[in-house]
């Protein structure tokens, strides 16, 4: 259990890696979606909230404007992640963890222009 929390944690910190061939909207939009998929595993394996939250703080005491905007963005994820019920059957888990992701990266997908 303690392993698969470390490797969604390194997973969700990762997840800012860029690919250049990729527009910047996708990427970006890949990148939310990533953390909105990481941050759904940690809620479905019954992660308390404060884990995530943690390595939220961690962008915003960076000190910098992105790190703060990335900490704003993965805080509304984590609210919006731990506001779903957990799911108890495997597939249950994985199709909550896919459709959460597919709502950041579709909703990104259309707020940028």
């Amino acid at each position: 259990m303690i392993k698969k929390k470390l490797a969604l944690v390194a997973i969700l910190l990762l997840a800012t890696t860029a690919n250049a061939e990729m527009s910047p909207k996708k990427e970006i939009c890949l990148t939310i979606s990533t953390m909105a998929q990481n941050v759904m595993s940690m809620r479905q394996i019954g992660m308390p909230i404060a884990e995530p939250l943690a390595i939220s703080q961690k962008f915003a005491d960076d000190g910098t404007s992105s790190g703060a905007k990335t900490n704003e963005i993965m805080d509304g994820i984590i609210m919006d992640a731990y506001s779903n019920d957990l799911r108890y059957s495997e597939q249950m888990k994985t199709t909550s963890i896919n459709e959460f992701a597919t709502k950041y990266y579709l909703g990104c997908m259309t707020s940028i222009d």
